[in-house]
């Protein structure tokens, strides 16, 4: 059984963490679970830039949600950004 694994979701407004593992049943436990409104696309459409501030706030909310997933056990973290 492998260990518990995380994923990390950038979108537009918010950063959602998931850590979980799989029990000897087969079932899905989770083990941590963190979001953080950053609002990464915040005047994007306007000026076709991300926001500097909007960048700083989703780089802490990732720290910070990968020193969860880490505490928690997570042998591995995917984090992915559409």
């Amino acid at each position: 059984m492998a260990g518990p694994l995380a994923s990390v979701d950038i979108g537009t407004n918010t950063v959602l963490m998931l850590c979980a593992q799989r029990t000897e049943g087969g079932a899905v436990q989770v083990l941590a679970q963190r979001g953080a409104v950053t609002r990464l696309g915040q005047g994007v459409e306007a000026s076709g830039r991300l926001d500097e501030a909007a960048v700083v706030r989703t780089l802490a909310a990732l720290r910070e949600q990968v020193a969860v997933a880490r505490a928690a056990g997570a042998t591995r973290v995917a984090v992915v950004g559409i």
